[in-house]
């Protein structure tokens, strides 16, 4: 006969085998798996949802799940395959999650995500680092001529620094971060710098080192993806920020096509600031996650969501 201990062992090794969790230390990964529970669904079974916002992150064991979101997507989840947790983060409409034979799911809520979010700031880096991976992957198959940000058209062009006010408020619309975390974003604007590009410029190469990211104030930028496609970017964008994130090599070219005003934001300072403030965490994880839903709503309607 099985122990609890042996049990709650073989739960926490199967969470660890989710891709982006396997980065847990073992204190975060046997909290999660302590805030799971086991169910058993029979063909058909549907998971109950309470409400109008998705609470129930779920882990497929054995069995298939069938998750349809609420434009009518839908999607087939098999053995290791998790649902549900961008939209958790999101804090986005349920989806509908049904078993299309017997199915043993893992079950994490909401309340227990927050409360390791609030308990090891770990959870946070690695939960930003799968959304920002997921995105990554998002961008690399967008069609070619795709626009990202706003067009320059109309935009009063700007000849003074931008003062403390301005900054601010670039990074409050560029990151989606409510005004619950002014004092946060007040630190990070005190500490971000702005430079100026002229048309033509080579921001980066594809390849390069990745230790920031560029909030555009005014300009437009096109991005060389690769095999031919080109992305173009524009004020209110956040550009170069899935790689510095994660610390991956620049995965494009990036050259100025009009003249160019942006904040550079550190890598280093801004994990640091997120640390520090957890209210600004939560709240960018939620942007992360919208934004990735964002990206993946452009692509084809099969794209997966997890």
């Amino acid at each position: 006969m099985t122990s609890s201990v042996d049990a709650r062992v073989q739960r926490a090794l199967f969470l660890r085998k989710q891709a982006f969790l396997g980065a847990l230390p073992a204190a975060a990964l046997f909290a999660l798996e302590k805030g799971a529970r086991d169910v058993v669904l029979r063909s058909g079974e549907k998971l109950p949802a309470p409400n109008d916002e998705q609470t129930l992150i779920a882990a497929v064991v054995d069995g298939t799940l069938s998750a349809r979101q609420a434009d009518g997507t839908e999607r087939l989840i098999g053995p290791g395959g998790l649902a549900g947790l961008t939209h958790v983060l999101a804090e986005a409409p349920r989806m509908a999650l049904e078993a299309t034979r017997p199915t043993r799911l893992l079950l994490v809520d909401d309340e227990t995500l927050e409360e390791l979010i609030e308990r090891y700031f770990v959870v946070v880096e690695v939960l930003i680092h799968h959304l920002a991976r997921s995105s990554l992957a998002a961008l690399a198959t967008l069609p070619d001529g795709t626009a990202l940000g706003a067009s320059e058209a109309g935009r009063p062009k700007r000849v003074e620094a931008l003062d403390f006010v301005d900054r601010l408020a670039m990074l409050t619309h560029a990151e989606s971060i409510p005004p619950e975390s002014l004092n946060a974003l007040s630190e990070l604007a005190g500490q971000v710098h702005e430079r100026r590009w002229r048309p033509g410029e080579i921001l980066w190469r594809a390849g390069e080192p990745a230790e920031d990211f560029l909030v555009m104030a005014e300009g437009s930028i096109e991005c060389a993806m690769g095999a031919g496609r080109h992305h173009h970017l524009g004020y209110g964008a956040s550009v170069g920020k899935y790689e510095a994130l994660i610390g991956l090599p620049r995965r494009f070219t990036a050259v100025v096509a009009q003249p160019l005003t942006a904040l550079v934001v550190n890598r280093d300072l801004f994990f640091d600031l997120l640390e520090d403030h957890g209210g600004m965490a939560r709240d960018f994880l939620r942007a992360l996650a919208r934004r990735k839903q964002a990206l993946e709503s452009m692509l084809a309607p099969s794209h997966p969501e997890s």
